[in-house]
């Protein structure tokens, strides 16, 4: 099956006439097509207004549009062939897109006859469609023909959008699965066509990168794939050849969850970002000064095409890895853990047991009398206590007064 490359909208009042499903519940001679072409259905409208406000919720994803000529502009069906209104404000709508600089083709598939049409609409409504050849007619079944005529016109138009989602269709598949990731991609993406030169929102579009990155971040911790705790770290722990490394959190035994060129892409794209966006202290690249300096995006292009590559890691270890858990497991002691007196006020809280002390975080709580496996830990010389981080630590079972 060919991948969906081309997003539609449907404007008309019979919703018979794009149906996808019969009520059996098999496909339709329409979503055959459709799905033969690599052709989505991805909204309908049964009048203009409806039309407009989902176009308008959905510029960047739209690539054509199919309306029909006897609909209304605003309510429910037409009361007669003869009205027009609908189709009228549609070709309206198309020239105020046409005027800020969007190029939706919009194809006209209808039952009504040219000189209906032209005898009752005050003005040439229909020169952007003969002069395209962009009409045809629901009486002689021409479903394959507006279906092929609207891919060869999408590719004629070739919007930037448009163009992106085909180049990089496996990235925005796999950032489907995340939500909002999708909106993200696109934004970042849209900088290479947009601007020919450097931006002055530069640290905006580091801020939409590090975003994306976020959504990624919260779809791995739920599923397992990373461990809750500071991003800088991560690589660390991923990194075989770190000696901090992951060894001590891998359950699954002999492999890693992500190859370590992508890991060592990860540091690299965590530095950059963060540096650019958050201007962490601790962080000295000063990329905003040198991207400034060079008027050049290519560091902003590479991350972005970092992030793509870790998108499609998640896909690819979402499925691989699926109810598995990397940040669990291989415990070098187990117990109940017990508070510490506060010896400052507003102090951080810390727990113990036997000799370890251990500092939680707000990612992984946790509570007096919850039972715990450290997972590694690092030796204090001056009180003798061995000092457990909160990324070194899984709750086994929380306190059943909590």
């Amino acid at each position: 099956m060919m991948e969906s490359m081309y997003n539609i909208i449907w404007a008309d009042d019979e919703t018979a006439v794009y149906a996808l499903k019969k009520p059996n519940g098999e496909n339709t001679i329409l979503a055959n097509i459709l799905e033969r072409k690599g052709v989505r259905l991805i909204d309908t409208a049964k009048n203009a207004q409806e039309l407009r406000e989902k176009l308008s919720a959905k510029i960047s994803w739209v690539d054509a549009v199919i309306i029909d000529a006897n609909f209304t502009a605003f309510g429910e069906k037409p009361k007669s062939e003869r009205v027009l209104k609908g189709f009228e404000e549609s070709v309206n709508i198309l020239k105020t897109l046409g005027e800020n600089g969007n190029r939706i083709p919009f194809i006209l598939f209808t039952g009504r006859d040219l000189a209906l049409i032209s005898d009752n609409t005050e003005e040439d409504y229909l020169k952007y469609f003969l002069d395209n050849n962009l009409y045809f007619s629901k009486i002689d079944d021409e479903t394959e023909d507006v279906i092929d005529r609207l891919i060869e016109e999408v590719d004629r138009v070739n919007t930037p959008e448009h163009r992106i989602r085909v180049r990089y269709c496996d990235a925005f598949k796999a950032a489907s699965m995340i939500e909002g990731a999708e909106d993200e991609l696109m934004h970042c993406l849209l900088i290479d066509f947009n601007h020919s030169h450097l931006p002055s929102d530069i640290k905006d579009r580091f801020n939409a990168i590090r975003r994306l990155f976020d959504k990624l971040y919260d779809a791995c911790k739920a599923q397992g794939l990373l461990p809750r705790m500071p991003l800088n770290a991560i690589p660390k722990l991923l990194d075989v050849h770190d000696p901090s490394g992951s060894a001590p959190f891998c359950l699954l035994e002999g492999e890693q969850p992500m190859h370590q060129a992508l890991v060592k892409s990860f540091a690299f794209f965590l530095e950059f970002v963060q540096d650019g966006s958050h201007a962490n202290k601790d962080l000295d690249i000063s990329v905003l000064d040198y991207v400034q300096q060079s008027n050049s995006q290519n560091i902003l292009q590479s991350i972005v095409h970092i992030a793509m590559d870790l998108i499609l890691w998640y896909q690819e270890a979402s499925e691989k890895y699926k109810g598995k858990k990397f940040w669990k497991g291989n415990y070098k002691a187990q117990g109940y853990v017990r508070e510490l007196p506060r010896k400052y006020e507003n102090a951080r809280r810390r727990f113990a047991f036997d000799n370890f002390t251990i500092t939680p975080d707000d990612n992984n709580p946790l509570s007096e009398g919850d039972y715990v496996g450290i997972k590694d830990f690092t030796k204090d010389e001056l009180s003798g206590y061995n000092k457990v981080q909160f990324f070194q630590y899984d709750i086994i079972e929380k306190h059943k007064n909590n």
